[in-house]
């Protein structure tokens, strides 16, 4: 009886246990605006579309970056991979074709002095029939590869071209600040002088003279400062071009128009 009573409430607990965990009910709507609002675009001209030398108007980045992508050596090696690609295909083109072989053959032979020569023209032929799909993979293959090489060139051509572009504009932006300090610095150098010239009359102290010679000193710095990093700057661009570092040629900051 005991027993019963227990298999009986074991099953009750089983029982109204199943009822804790209901089936899983996919949705089958969807929220509106779960993802935003759409966004109204009414121009779709992209700065991609445009040309580098459309958009980039100064003569002198243009002669730089025609100048980088002749001489850089990543665009050489793209250029490289493009070709050895090319070839690629080329040969899993042509081996659907079938493929003759030539073996000319000739020899002397001397009986009775008499010499008698014979030769001989082989020609052997073979066609491979692509029953299992090995010359269609293989040309697929060469094919992606050919198309993989030329994405990868023109991956390094926009590549450098927004390197050599942005370290012009770096330079430009260096020289317009070192005009700036070089200004700020004879300024200051004036202003040195009147102090001085007061304190010689009475009417300025020495602390005075010594504030105005620090900050002058510290405008001073900055010039040379400056001139470095257009140094560094100039080598950067040099080594873009594949060039022994020089000064470049290079208009101003002012002077610059985009589309």
């Amino acid at each position: 009886m005991k027993t019963q009573n227990i298999i009986a409430f074991s099953a009750t607990l089983l029982l109204s246990s199943c009822g804790i965990y209901s089936s899983y009910q996919p949705q089958t709507s969807v929220p509106e605006n779960l993802y935003g609002e759409e966004v109204a675009v009414s121009d779709t001209n992209s700065i991609g579309n445009i040309n580098w030398r459309n958009f980039f108007t100064d003569p002198c980045l243009q002669e730089l970056i025609e100048k980088g992508l002749q001489q850089n050596t990543d665009v050489q090696t793209a250029k490289l991979r493009v070709e050895e690609a090319k070839a690629s295909l080329l040969s899993a083109k042509l081996a659907f074709l079938p493929s003759f072989a030539l073996s000319p053959q000739g020899s002397l032979n001397t009986a009775e002095s008499q010499v008698s020569r014979t030769y001989t023209l082989p020609v052997t032929a073979s066609w491979e029939i692509d029953i299992f799909g090995k010359l269609r993979n293989s040309k697929r293959q060469a094919k992606a590869a050919y198309a993989q090489s030329e994405d990868y060139k023109q991956a390094v051509y926009s590549s450098l071209v927004a390197n050599i572009a942005n370290t012009y504009y770096t330079l430009l932006m260096l020289d317009e600040q070192l005009e700036i300090s070089r200004t700020t610095a004879e300024t200051w150098k004036e202003t040195v002088e009147s102090t001085q010239a007061l304190m010689e009359a009475g009417q300025a102290d020495e602390a005075a003279v010594s504030q105005m010679k620090a900050t002058y000193f510290e405008v001073k710095n900055s010039v040379i400062d400056l001139e470095e990093q257009i140094n560094q700057v100039e080598n950067s661009l040099s080594l873009l071009l594949a060039e022994t570092p020089h000064r470049i040629q290079r208009g101003k900051l002012s002077e610059q128009n985009f589309p």
